[in-house]
C-alpha cells in the first residue's frame, strides 16, 4: 500500500511504500516526524472510528450507492453485499478515510496555526484481496450484527433495551475490512523517551488535578511555569495524539497481559542490558505502576530508580515495555530516534532485535540521524542476500556462528530521503540496499575541511 503526501509542514510532496522496514532520514525540520505521525493517524483504530461515526452516510453511500435508511434496510443490504462489489470500491473507502481523517489533522496534532489547511493525503497501489478474504470479511460482519441482535433480545425488565443504531451495520463491516488490510493497530514512540520515563506521574498528577476548564495537563504545568494558578482556565499547549497515545500506554499498562512479541522485549533486554533488567512494581495505594532497573552486579545488587540509571536505560524501557505488553506483530510501530543514548554496539543490537519483530510480521518506521542505524540495516540486507545467495557457503555459516544476533531480514525494506526543498525520495538501490550518501557526505565535508587545515599546516612547516 501506498501513501502520498501534499504540502505537510516542510513537506512539498511525499509517496511512501508502507510494509516491512522503513527508514527516514533527512535533515533537522525536513517533516519526517510530522510525517510518520500521520501515517500513525491513519492507522489507529481511533481514527476510523471517529469518522465513521461522523460520516456514516457517506461511507453508506460509497458502498451501496444510496443513503442510510433503517437498520432493517442496513442489515438487509449487507447480507446482499457480494465480495465483487466491495472490491470495486477498496480505494475509494481508503481515500474517503484519508480525507476525513486530513479535515482532523489540527485536532490531531493540537494545532491553530492553519500549517495543515493545504495538505492532501491519498492512497494507491491497494493490496488486492481475494475473493475469499473479501467474503470472509462480509461474513464477520454479519455476523458481528447478529451477535448485537442476539444481545438484544436476551434483554429483560432488568436490563434496559437499547435499540441497534442504522450506522453500527456498516460500521461493523468497515471495521472489519479495515482490519482486513492491516489496520487498527498502531504504536508511535516518541524522541526523548527518557523525559517521559522520569516524568510520567508527575504529568498524571498534574492532569488527575486539573479543573475548572483545563483538559490537558500540559496546559497546567504552562501555567504554573509561570507562576500563574493552575485552576486558572485558559486555552493552552497540549501534547500532539500520538504523544497522548504513548503517555496513555504508561498509564494504562496491564503488567497481566503479555505481547505475542514478549521474547522480543527479553532477548533485547538481554542484548543492551546484560544481567541487568527493568522491574515493574504496583506501590501500595497508588494507581501508577514504579519502573525500576534492577542491578545484578559484583560491584551492586539492588534495585534503584531510573533517574539513577543509564539514559540508555530510561530511553530504551518503553521499547522494552511495549514488547513484552501491547504492541502486536501486525501492527505499526513508529520509533522517533531510536538511537538516542545507545553507543553503536547498541544501536546494533537494537537493530538486530527490530529486525526479528519486523520478521514476524510488524511494520516498523524508523526515523533516524545515525548513519550506524543505517550501516547496521544494510548488514542485515546484506546477510539476507548471502543467506539466498549462497546457502552452503561455509564463510556464511561462520558469520553466523561470529555474529549470533545477525538477522537476515526477509521482510521489504524501504528507504526515504527528506530533503530541504520539500522533497522525499527513494534511496533504495537496485541492489536492495540503502544509499548511504546522504550520511557520508557530511562527514565528507567535516574530513575536507580537516585536509584543507592540514595542508595549511604543512605549508608553513619550518
Amino acid at each position: 500500500m501506498t501513501v502520498t503526501i501534499k504540502n505537510l509542514g516542510a513537506i512539498k510532496d511525499a509517496t511512501i511504500e508502507l510494509g516491512g522496514l522503513t527508514m527516514f532520514v533527512g535533515p533537522n525540520g525536513t517533516g519526517k516526524s510530522y510525517l510518520a505521525k500521520v501515517l500513525y493517524g491513519l492507522q489507529r483504530h481511533e481514527t476510523i472510528t471517529g469518522s465513521f461515526f461522523k460520516n456514516a452516510d457517506r461511507f453508506y453511500q460509497m458502498v451501496f450507492g444510496k443513503s442510510l435508511s433503517t437498520f432493517q434496510d442496513a442489515f438487509s443490504d449487507l447480507q446482499q453485499l457480494k465480495p465483487v462489489d466491495l472490491r470495486k470500491i477498496l480505494s475509494d473507502l481508503a481515500n474517503l478515510h484519508a480525507e476525513l481523517f486530513k479535515e482532523q489533522l489540527a485536532d490531531f496534532f493540537n494545532d491553530d496555526s492553519n500549517i495543515f489547511s493545504d495538505t492532501l493525503i491519498f492512497y494507491s497501489n491497494i493490496p488486492e484481496l481475494s475473493d475469499d478474504k473479501l467474503r470472509n470479511i462480509i461474513d464477520l460482519a454479519i455476523e458481528q450484527v447478529n451477535s448485537w441482535l442476539n444481545a438484544q433480545a436476551s434483554t429483560t425488565l432488568l436490563t434496559p433495551r437499547n435499540d441497534i443504531s442504522p450506522e453500527s451495520v456498516p460500521f461493523a463491516l468497515l471495521w472489519h475490512l479495515f482490519w482486513g488490510v492491516g489496520g487498527g493497530l498502531a504504536d508511535y514512540f516518541p524522541a526523548a523517551r527518557s523525559n517521559f520515563m522520569l516524568t510520567y506521574k508527575e504529568i498524571y498528577r498534574a492532569r488527575a488535578d486539573e479543573s475548572v476548564g483545563l483538559e490537558n495537563v500540559s496546559d497546567k504545568l504552562l501555567l504554573a511555569s509561570k507562576g500563574v494558578q493552575t485552576r486558572k482556565a485558559g486555552k493552552l499547549i497540549r501534547f500532539d495524539k500520538p504523544t497522548e497515545d504513548f503517555l496513555g500506554r504508561l498509564y494504562d499498562l496491564d503488567v497481566s497481559t503479555n505481547s505475542s512479541l514478549s521474547k522480543i522485549g527479553v532477548n533485547l533486554q538481554k542484548r543492551l542490558y546484560n544481567n541487568d533488567r527493568i522491574v515493574i512494581e504496583q506501590p501500595e495505594g497508588g494507581s501508577l505502576l514504579d519502573f525500576k532497573f534492577h542491578i545484578n552486579s559484583d560491584l551492586a545488587s539492588g534495585k534503584i530508580r531510573l533517574h539513577l540509571a543509564s539514559s540508555m536505560v530510561t530511553e530504551t524501557s518503553p521499547l522494552l515495555l511495549g514488547f513484552w505488553h501491547w504492541v502486536q506483530p501486525n501492527s505499526l510501530v513508529i520509533i522517533d530516534e531510536p538511537e538516542s543514548h545507545l553507543h553503536p554496539e547498541a544501536q546494533r543490537s537494537l537493530i538486530s532485535g527490530l529486525a526479528e519483530a519486523v520478521n514476524q510480521g510488524l511494520q516498523l518506521i524508523l526515523i533516524t540521524h545515525s548513519p550506524y542505524i543505517l550501516s547496521c540495516v544494510n548488514n542485515l540486507i546484506k546477510f539476507s542476500n548471502l543467506i539466498k545467495n549462497f546457502p552452503e557457503d561455509e564463510e556464511v555459516s561462520q558469520l553466523k556462528t561470529e555474529y549470533p544476533d545477525l538477522i537476515a531480514i526477509d521482510k521489504p525494506v524501504h528507504a526515504y530521503h527528506f530533503g530541504r526543498d520539500g522533497l522525499v525520495k527513494d534511496i533504495l538501490l537496485e541492489s536492495g540496499l540503502i544509499d548511504e550518501a546522504e550520511f557520508t557526505e557530511p562527514f565528507d565535508r567535516i574530513n575536507d575541511l580537516y585536509q584543507t587545515m592540514r595542508d595549511i599546516e604543512w605549508e608553513h612547516r619550518k
